[in-house]
């Protein structure tokens, strides 16, 4: 198991450098899309990919970027044949996180397609609502349970749910298999929403199997850097 970063320039080489600090893992050299560049030609990135813009009318340039950078992460697992870890350059390891994962990853079914290591603090909650779908796999909360063990994410494990969120990629293991899926899933849909969002929608709708720690063990792992700026915000709508 390898992991790539997903990093546009050097202004956040600290925070690679944190991530390398926190993981036994090898680094494998990855090359991130920054879609802002002048030189960048939007048609030929998605030709080349197999990719479309769908029903999205507000995209910005910036979650180009981020779309291609991911499938390009998927693409790289496929290629390289071995579960690899895709981590966004922002996010914040736990101390501890090498030893953890291990331990966390023992919970997890070996038909996993992709193992969420990151949570946002905002999607805390959601582990607890009672939630069913749109044919999109977006959310209709339609009640909360107070009893994690009651959890419709929850199956039994200790560590670990059923992928709960609905954003939020700052580190996400993927298998060969689930990558494989995503990419024929993302030229089947074409881009219509943010890639992370995309990722949860095909999760809930059980077209990818994904899981994530269980709220109270999130920070055993990661911490969500809410003090990061992400490369879509200030960036233009096409």
């Amino acid at each position: 198991m390898k992991y790539i970063v997903i990093s546009v320039d050097d202004s956040r080489a600290d925070y690679r450098n944190k991530i390398k600090s926190k993981t036994e893992l090898p680094e494998q050299e990855f090359l991130a899309t920054d879609a802002r560049l002048s030189t960048f030609d939007i048609s030929y990135a998605l030709r080349t990919r197999g990719l479309k813009i769908a029903d999205w009318e507000d995209i910005k340039i910036g979650e180009i970027g981020c779309w291609l950078s991911h499938f390009d992460g998927w693409r790289l697992v496929v290629e390289k044949d071995e579960p690899m870890v895709i981590f966004e350059d922002d996010v914040i390891l736990a101390e501890s996180f090498s030893h953890n994962l291990s331990d966390f990853l023992e919970e997890v079914p070996e038909d996993y397609d992709f193992v969420s290591l990151s949570v946002p603090p905002d999607q805390f909650p959601d582990y607890l609502w009672i939630v069913r779908y749109s044919v999109k796999g977006e959310p209709d909360i339609i009640g909360k349970v107070f009893d994690g063990k009651d959890s419709q994410f929850n199956y039994g494990a200790v560590r670990m749910a059923k992928a709960y969120q609905t954003w939020g990629l700052g580190a996400v293991l993927y298998s060969p298999r689930g990558a494989r899926k995503l990419i024929s899933l993302a030229r089947e849909h074409g881009l219509y929403t943010p890639v992370d969002c995309f990722l949860f929608n095909q999760a809930h709708l059980g077209a990818v199997t994904g899981y994530a720690p269980k709220p109270f063990f999130v920070n055993q792992l990661t911490t969500f850097n809410i003090n990061a700026p992400t490369t879509v915000q200030d960036t233009e709508i096409i």
